[in-house]
């Protein structure tokens, strides 16, 4: 009886949260599913996700829609239950598939390139790495992290959002020991930003200054906060173990910072409050994971994760207008990644989208094409604003078109 309750309430929840129309057009969805299945054989709740988020890109949010939706984020740290627990495939279905995931990265004018990017076989985990004093600990990261996680949400019986809660914590205390017991990483370190989808959930895990920004009905949504020396939160618990936090940079005649010309830093050493590593400055340097947890919504169009290489010349809004604008033709992305020139190639996707405007089809193959590019294109752009660490980025769609490939086992 808990169970059936339980799928009746998050039921009235999501037709809570959609208008008339859409929850119709939802309905009559679920009805052609069921029809188109195997004489008595009930419409099990993956099934019904694939179909709910089919609806979601088929039809797209409608102008009733603007304005309803608020950002719904999940409590954690108590505890919680969820009818059936949430599903872990360990293949990919066809809902995997239509998940898109553009990602690039380049080391600019920095001498070494210690950023590291990771994205999961199955499309629905992605991470941004940043290492300071070194490579090593971000590519150890990359190759253990997921790996970690995964062992300890390795079955398909379906897990309460508590138990994904507590295998995320351990999994980044985990590996940060694992860092730590490694005497010649003494004095490195690394941030590490990570998102995962499962069901309708968007998790972000976050370890220093790299950032995670959702893009919400067009409005840009912070998944991630950064921990940078001077946050107060950050300060405060820096001080209250004995540590200080120093403005290292210019000063103008009164003698306050100026900002982009310079950081904070901790006892004058770090310009993060937290990361994996970095041994000898503990324990004001601290791993503790902050996680977050929201719900899907059908206006979430994408994530953007990316390494503060990017993020010192965007703003998190910035971002997804630039993305937003690339895919509408508004803007293109800039050569200067390859060739070192500023070419702007605007007009050029002006006088393609006049030549191709009444061809349906190549319209939406640019599309897919730009989607596919979208993290290159934020690379050439922030190169061109002048950035001057390594960048990193990666691109989670979560309305693209399914990529042209078949079924796989993750590695």
């Amino acid at each position: 009886m808990q169970h059936v309750l339980g799928l009746l309430k998050e039921h009235a929840l999501r037709r809570s949260l959609l208008p008339k129309a859409a929850t119709l057009a939802w309905r009559a969805c679920l009805e052609r599913a069921a029809t188109s299945a195997p004489q008595g054989s009930p419409l099990s709740r993956a099934a019904a996700a694939v179909v709910l988020l089919g609806f979601f890109h088929e039809y797209g949010p409608t102008a009733s829609m603007e304005g309803k939706y608020t950002p719904i984020a999940v409590k954690l740290g108590r505890q919680n239950t969820r009818a059936g627990g949430v599903q872990l495939r360990k293949r990919n279905t066809t809902s995997d598939l239509n998940l898109l995931i553009s990602s690039a990265e380049v080391r600019g004018d920095r001498a070494t390139m210690e950023d590291a990017v990771f994205i999961s076989p199955n499309n629905r985990f992605a991470a941004i790495f940043d290492g300071h004093g070194g490579a090593e600990v971000a590519q150890f990261l990359k190759e253990r992290l997921y790996t970690c996680i995964a062992e300890k949400l390795d079955d398909e019986t379906g897990h309460t959002i508590d138990v994904i809660e507590r295998a995320l914590r351990d999994s980044f205390a985990q590996v940060d020991k694992e860092v730590i017991y490694r005497k010649e990483w003494q004095y490195q370190g690394s941030t590490a930003t990570a998102v995962f989808l499962i069901d309708d959930l968007i998790w972000s895990m976050n370890v220093g200054d790299c950032r995670a920004v959702l893009c919400r009905n067009g409005k840009a949504l912070a998944l991630t906060r950064d921990h940078k020396p001077n946050d107060p939160i950050e300060k405060a618990r820096v001080e209250r173990m004995g540590g200080r936090v120093d403005w290292h940079g210019l000063r103008d005649a009164r003698g306050n910072p100026v900002p982009d010309m310079g950081a904070y830093r901790i006892n004058s050493n770090l310009a993060v409050a937290r990361a994996f590593g970095d041994r000898d400055q503990r324990p004001y340097v601290t791993a503790e994971m902050e996680l977050k947890c929201f719900r899907r919504d059908p206006d979430d169009k994408f994530i953007v994760v990316a390494s503060d290489g990017l993020w010192d010349v965007f703003t998190s809004a910035e971002v997804v207008t630039f993305v937003l604008d690339v895919l509408a033709g508004e803007v293109g992305g800039r050569e200067s990644w390859r060739s070192g020139s500023h070419a702007d190639t605007s007009i050029e996707l002006f006088e393609w989208k006049q030549k191709y405007q009444s061809d349906t089809s190549m319209i939406k193959a640019s599309r897919a094409r730009r989607k596919a590019q979208m993290a290159t294109y934020l690379i050439q752009e922030a190169l061109y604003r002048g950035t001057a660490d390594n960048v990193s980025v990666a691109v989670l769609w979560l309305d693209g078109p399914p990529p042209t490939k078949p079924d796989e086992t993750p590695q």
